[in-house]
């Protein structure tokens, strides 16, 4: 039990460098976590994101995979497994995952809103435009996530 307390206690603590914006001490944090709980599911998927955003995609993509391990159906993570892919400019591989994220969860807003960036950014105007609806976006904003799609 004690184990358990200290591990919530190094999460939170990871959690609050990374709501912060300090993306490399949140990463540190994690790490740290993670040797003393190396199957930690949360913090494997943390550490995944932490690390992208302080450029270290290999360390995300042995962190996201070693998470997907252990919860393949957890949304959040498949989403943001495909965001790093989509940022790594493997739009094939995003797309099987965002679209992996909508069979666990079929209203699932972030993931539809990310494959229709994607597909948008692919030419394809009306598969996207249904995802943007599905994300709940507005007209005004799908025609400016349309727009933002065209000047990449």
């Amino acid at each position: 039990r004690n184990g358990s307390s200290e591990r919530d206690s190094a999460f939170q603590a990871a959690r609050e460098k990374e709501w912060s914006g300090d993306y490399s001490a949140a990463l540190a944090a994690y790490q740290t976590l993670l040797e003393t709980h190396p199957q930690d599911g949360p913090s494997l998927h943390r550490h995944a994101v932490c690390a992208d955003m302080c450029g270290q995609p290999a360390v995300a993509e042995v962190s996201f995979q070693q998470a997907l391990s252990l919860a393949p159906e957890d949304v959040e993570l498949v989403c943001d497994c495909g965001f790093h892919y989509q940022s790594q400019g493997n739009a094939a591989a995003a797309q099987h995952y965002y679209e992996h994220a909508l069979t666990l969860a079929p209203e699932h807003q972030r993931a539809h809103n990310h494959l229709g960036i994607l597909l948008s950014e692919a030419g394809q105007q009306t598969p996207a435009q249904q995802h943007f609806v599905h994300a709940g976006l507005n007209q005004q904003q799908i025609a400016d996530n349309l727009q933002q799609a065209q000047l990449r």
